[in-house]
């Protein structure tokens, strides 16, 4: 009986997942990837779909569920959490829509001037810079390469620490990983020339060489997703936009393919192995002999939503209290970044592995790994089952106003609504509300300076007249 309610619960998400396509689908004729609610509706169909049904027909859970195997008896609640999430969040987006049409009808012909040529190179020359300073910085800290797993936090203060935390860089910064890129594929959307192509083009393929000696797949997926942006909203011309879509198709399996090789990679790195030798071509066949069964699985099993789900619902409140909306408030703590020498708490940042090492999902005393946790998972944890349907009704409302940015004609409109969209889309999906903020305040200066920069000329203006 459990077995069919799994696939039966299966199938219902998928069922709602091909109506959110398809209605997608039905107005703008493409499959729109980097779309909020489809993107989630996506992400969400391996750890409640796919998984639960590879659980029941392999019978071997202890792979998908290295943590959770002995809660498999929770797995239909768990996929009715995330059927009944990916409704709520699909009615708030629409909802945001229903309510702000005349505002999006009055405003979408509206006609902006982009950024200034010249002040759009002394920003890329900046950005460009400060990655370099970034990635000596991690060199000389022994955490270039992601494997590593020193503790990043472990360092005396220097000049070039202060320098890179003052525009908001870090090894996760979206700056770091793709500021270049953003800055420059905005520009071009606006005004395509010659130079500018060269320079997107060195970009993409330098961007794509620094995730591949760093084993930062994170680098690779930003770039292919500021791509997507610009196919989907930004440039002029979409009538070839399903052939380009075939493309985009084909860079997302490569990503996917590519996955454990990434992994196999930082394995070999935490053995010992020194990165000279890993990329010498005599030796690159030792990353394809880690390539295993358990590598390939290791894909999935990064998807790891189901497992962190049914450990919470297990063990909440039976064992461990609802938390009353104190991970939330947690998220305020973020803003005393803002003031210099301020004192945080003990676990600022890393809830997403303290949760993990209080609810056993790692063990107590490793204080590095960072599990994930869906937002419908931190709501129950907070508030219970009855909550989920609000707060993700909310959360859609939230996509609609970020969707609405990413479709705008205004430039900055379009810079801000990427910044949002890495955040609280991608970056929401696997962190806590808590950690998630931290990286917003992190990244509030450099957005200050950089839109600054970006636009001192419309300032000065301004300020004259």
């Amino acid at each position: 009986m459990e077995n069919t309610e799994i696939i039966i619960l299966s199938f219902i998400y998928l069922i709602l997942v091909t109506f959110i396509i398809w209605e997608n689908y039905s107005k703008k004729h493409v499959i729109e990837f980097t779309h909020p609610v489809i993107f989630y509706s996506l992400l969400w169909s391996i750890p409640f779909s796919l998984i639960p049904l590879l659980i029941v027909f392999t019978k071997k859970s202890y792979i998908y569920l290295p943590k959770s195997y002995n809660y498999i008896d929770l797995i239909p609640f768990s996929q009715i959490m995330a059927i009944i999430s990916l409704f709520f969040l699909y009615l708030g987006f629409k909802f945001y829509y229903l309510i702000n049409q005349n505002k999006h009808n009055n405003t979408k012909n509206i006609s902006y001037k982009p950024w200034n040529k010249y002040l759009v190179y002394i920003t890329l020359f900046i950005m460009i810079l400060l990655t370099i300073f970034e990635i000596i910085y991690l060199v000389q800290r022994n955490a270039f390469v992601l494997g590593y797993v020193k503790d990043l936090s472990d360092h005396e203060p220097s000049f070039l620490s202060y320098l890179l935390a003052s525009f908001g860089y870090d090894r996760i910064s979206i700056f770091y990983l793709a500021g270049p890129v953003l800055i420059s594929v905005l520009y071009f959307s606006y005004k395509r020339n010659v130079i500018l192509k060269y320079i997107l083009f060195i970009l993409v393929l330098s961007n794509i060489f620094i995730s591949l000696i760093s084993a930062q797949k994170e680098r690779i997926a930003i770039t292919l997703i500021v791509i997507f942006f610009y196919f989907y909203y930004w440039t002029k011309n979409n009538l070839n936009l399903n052939k380009k879509e075939v493309l985009m198709t084909i860079f997302i399996s490569i990503f996917i393919i590519l996955f454990p090789f990434f992994h196999a990679y930082r394995t070999l790195v935490n053995l010992g192995y020194e990165i000279e030798s890993i990329i010498n071509f005599k030796n690159i066949i030792t990353i394809f002999e880690f390539v295993d069964e358990e590598s390939l699985n290791y894909f999935l099993y990064r998807f790891d939503h189901l497992n962190t789900n049914l450990a919470v619902v297990k063990q909440t409140p039976t064992f461990i209290d609802y938390k009353i909306g104190t991970t939330y408030l947690k998220g305020l703590e973020a803003f005393l970044l803002l003031i210099p020498k301020s004192k945080k708490s003990s676990d600022f940042g890393l809830f997403n592995n303290s949760f993990a090492r209080e609810y056993n999902l790692v063990e107590p005393f490793d204080y590095y790994s960072g599990i994930t946790l869906p937002q419908f998972t931190e709501v129950y944890m907070n508030f219970g089952f009855f909550m989920i349907p609000i707060v993700m009704f909310f959360i859609g409302l939230f996509y609609g106003f970020i969707y609405k940015l990413m479709l705008s004609s205004n430039i900055n409109s379009r810079f801000i609504s990427f910044i949002l969209y890495y955040y609280y889309v991608i970056s929401f999906s696997a962190l806590a509300f808590s950690t998630t903020m931290i990286l917003t305040v992190k990244t509030l200066i450099g957005v200050f300076i950089f839109s600054t920069i970006l636009n001192i000329d419309r300032l000065v203006k301004k300020v004259i007249r």
